[in-house]
């Protein structure tokens, strides 16, 4: 596994379909590409990506809403073939990813590399309800 993880509040979708040999993902960000999530977490964690793959993989991101501008149907941009990889915002998804909230607890998370190593566990475990299709 790349060692190039990305940390943060939002998730990044990945389609079922894009775990095939494709050798090329289709990210969708729905922000422009002057939105500081692009240029400081995006598009750096997609350059590294890019590099340390060495081919295996390409991530092609389309930002300012390309491949979709509503920040509501990441999840189903990515659902329905559209985009391979997507920038979601959980809370925009009302209902979608309900055991999220587990991560708002207050006192339990002191700093994001904390939540995300947390959060990627309970998911491991299979604890997290939404990410079935995922």
């Amino acid at each position: 596994m790349f060692k190039h993880l990305l940390a943060g509040a939002a998730v990044i979708a990945f389609s079922a379909s894009a775990a095939s040999a494709q050798t090329s993902l289709k990210m969708a960000f729905f922000a422009s590409p002057k939105d500081p999530t692009y240029s400081k977490v995006i598009k750096p964690w997609a350059e590294a990506i890019n590099a340390e793959a060495k081919g295996a993989v390409k991530i092609d991101v389309f930002s300012g809403g390309a491949l979709g501008r509503n920040p509501r149907l990441q999840v189903k941009m990515t659902l329905d073939g559209v985009a391979d990889l997507a920038w979601v915002v959980p809370s925009y998804t009302p209902g979608r990813f309900p055991d999220n909230q587990v991560m708002e607890l207050p006192t339990l998370i002191h700093d994001v590399k904390e939540a995300s190593v947390a959060f990627r566990r309970i998911y491991d475990k299979g604890l997290l309800r939404g990410y079935g299709d995922f």
